[in-house]
């Protein structure tokens, strides 16, 4: 955890929570799998090293919850990092947990997360506001949000003169897509650009799609180009909040991120669970030839479509 209250890195399953996944147990009981002691936080570099394929061999459950340990052991002996409160284990746990496929619900009664900053004292200022993130899902699910206390005041000064703690934030950000989405049937069965792009009563709207090519009047050009898209949850547990990452690679190979979107799964009312979305990205390209838009998450390509950028003519 940061100064300013983020709790940074992924909490991390070291026994997989879906049969899919790496270093999965079948032995172990929902309890088990969702419980404190199989959850270890990661860093986004080494949550990916540890779950390669072919990292496994080296990193077994064994290796992971000997790492656990010492790291917890050095921080007490250390005695710069206390033991983390209740309310701050219960977050990590939340965010490791409610509404991911295949999770179960974990008991968060009397659990209480203070985000907003004290106030101050004897004249002084009131502490600044924390952000509290909860990745993976879309909303609080009633059951949980009847259960946490979410403080997102400041605290008021507690002396004449003194100022007032800064708000706290609740955000709520995409998970990466997993193999375990995949076999849920989770795809991105249309992508493609558009001179123009919105969504109306759950219907795509297109102007101007099926690029073969696009003009630019010079280089390097900048400008934005309309994305029209329908996402595919299949099975996906509702609520879930997956992250797409839209990008444009260029002749040479290298890519240019365009930014992202979260999706959320809704709750099917069919047998195709699909969403149709429309989205307006930066570009900027610096050369014509052979181009290629891409929808990643994870280490899976969703979607992709080729196009040439020509320089066009003078006059035209």
């Amino acid at each position: 955890m940061t100064d300013s209250g983020i709790i940074v890195g992924e909490v991390c399953h070291i026994r997989a929570q879906s049969a899919h996944g790496p270093r999965y147990d079948a032995s172990q009981s929902d309890e088990e799998r969702h419980g404190f002691e199989n959850l270890v936080l990661m860093c986004g570099v080494h949550h990916k090293i540890i779950d390669a394929k072919e990292n496994l061999a080296t990193h077994t459950v064994e290796e992971l919850l000997e790492t656990k340990r010492n790291h917890e052991n050095e921080a007490r002996k250390s005695g710069k990092v206390p033991d983390a409160p209740a309310n701050v284990i219960a977050a990590l746990m939340l965010t490791a947990t409610v509404y991911e496929s295949g999770s179960v619900h974990m008991d968060f009664s009397n659990a209480e997360f203070k985000v907003g900053g004290e106030g101050g004292t004897l004249r002084g200022e009131g502490g600044n506001g924390g952000v509290l993130q909860i990745v993976g899902i879309a909303s609080l699910p009633p059951s949980v949000a009847e259960e946490v206390s979410i403080d997102l005041k400041g605290g008021d000064g507690q002396w004449p003169g003194s100022g007032g703690g800064g708000g706290g934030l609740l955000t709520f950000e995409g998970r990466e897509v997993s193999e375990s989405d995949i076999l849920c049937g989770f795809r991105v069965p249309l992508f493609l650009p558009a001179d123009s792009v919105r969504v109306a009563d759950s219907l795509l709207n297109v102007l101007g799609a099926g690029w073969e090519h696009f003009c630019v009047a010079e280089l390097p050009w900048s400008g934005s180009f309309g994305l029209a898209y329908a996402v595919d949850f299949g099975s996906v547990e509702p609520n879930a909040l997956l992250k797409l990452r839209f990008a444009l690679r260029g002749p040479t190979g290298a890519e240019i991120p365009l930014g992202a979107a979260d999706v959320a799964a809704p709750r099917p009312t069919g047998q195709v669970n699909r969403v149709c979305y429309a989205a307006t990205v930066p570009v900027e390209v610096d050369s014509a030839g052979l181009y290629e838009l891409t929808a990643n998450s994870g280490s899976f390509c969703l979607a992709r479509y080729s196009l040439e950028i020509r320089l066009s003519a003078r006059g035209t």
